[in-house]
C-alpha cells in the first residue's frame, strides 16, 4: 500500500461525526448522507492542506475545506454555503473524503484520474487526487507560458475571468 498524502488534521477533524452533525444540523446532515450514498461527490483534490470537491446537486457546487489554527474552515458555492453554513454538500464531501482517505491505496493512485466503478453501489466513488504533477508542470513554465495559460482559462471560465479581473483591479489579493 502506498502512503497517501492527506491533510491529517483535516481528516481527523472530519472523522468526528458528532462535530459534523453539530456543524450541519440534523436536516443538512441527513441530506448530506443521502448525497454521499448517491455518489454526488464527483471529484476530490488535495493541495497545500486543503481539500476541494465538486458535488452534483441542483447545480454543480464547489466545496473547499481546510484547517486553520486547529479550526475546520470551509466554503461551498451553494446558497447555504454562501451564508457560511456547513451545508449538505460539505457533509457529503466529508463522508466521501473519509471513505477515500481510509481505503487501501495502490502506488499508481496518486495522480490517476480514473475512478473505479463499484458494481455494488452502481457508480464510481472518486479517488483523492493531488496537484503534484500540475505543480511540477507549472514550476517548469516560463512566465509567458503561465500568462498565456491563465488567459486561456479566463476565456473559458466566467468564474476565473471575474476572479482575475478583481485581482487586476486590486479588489482581491
Amino acid at each position: 500500500m502506498a502512503k497517501r498524502l492527506m491533510p491529517e488534521k483535516l481528516l481527523q477533524s472530519l472523522r468526528d461525526e458528532k462535530r459534523l452533525r453539530e456543524l450541519a444540523g440534523a436536516k443538512s446532515y441527513e441530506r448530506g448522507e443521502g448525497y454521499y450514498e448517491q455518489g454526488a461527490v464527483r471529484s476530490l483534490v488535495t493541495h497545500a492542506g486543503k481539500l476541494a470537491a465538486r458535488v452534483e446537486g441542483t447545480e454543480d457546487y464547489t466545496v473547499v475545506m481546510w484547517m486553520e489554527n486547529d479550526v475546520l474552515r470551509f466554503t461551498c458555492s451553494c446558497p447555504v454555503g454562501e451564508r457560511e453554513e456547513f451545508c449538505k454538500h460539505c457533509v457529503a464531501t466529508a463522508l466521501t473524503y473519509i471513505e477515500a482517505a481510509t481505503s487501501p491505496a495502490t502506488p499508481e493512485d496518486e495522480d490517476d484520474d480514473e475512478e473505479d466503478f463499484d458494481d455494488e453501489l452502481g457508480y464510481a466513488r472518486p479517488k483523492v487526487q493531488t496537484l503534484n504533477a500540475v505543480q511540477s508542470y507549472l514550476a517548469s513554465c516560463r512566465k509567458e507560458q503561465l500568462v498565456e495559460l491563465l488567459l486561456d482559462v479566463a476565456l473559458q471560465s466566467d468564474e476565473w475571468r471575474a476572479r482575475l479581473k478583481r485581482k487586476a483591479c486590486g479588489r482581491e489579493r
